[in-house]
This record gives C-alpha cells, structure tokens and sequence, in this order.
C-alpha cells in the first residue's frame, strides 16, 4: 500500500490536480489537501507524480507482502 499526500497551502498549481503514476500508468488524481491510498501488489514499481508535460523524479518501491 502506497500512501501520498499533496499539501494544502502555498499558490503553485492551486487549482490544478497531479496525476500519479505507478509503472506507466495513471492510478489516481490529486488534488490540492488530498491524501489518497493506493494498493500495490507485492513486487517492484516505479511511482511518480506529472501535471501536463512536467514530472515529479521517479521513485522505485519495492513492495513486500504485509507492508
């Protein structure tokens, strides 16, 4: 399980939602406040987050049973 969360205050992107990335494809928005948790199975991934044609540096997880 994958846990993020974008933070309410400051003016960049204040109306505009990020989309989060896991191995390629998009697994859920987020929004300005937002905490979303996300289900991974148990295996590598790469995670990042990209609003029009900018991304956020990928992140690998290796995620194991029971995490």
């Amino acid at each position: 399980m994958i846990v993020l969360r974008r933070e309410r205050g400051g003016t960049r992107d204040i109306f505009r939602s990020y989309q989060v990335m896991i191995d390629g494809e998009m697994a859920a928005k987020l929004e300005r406040g937002q905490t979303v948790t996300l289900p991974i199975p148990a295996d590598p991934h790469e995670i990042f987050v990209r609003i029009d044609l900018c991304r956020s540096p990928s992140v690998e997880v290796d995620a194991r049973p029971g995490q």
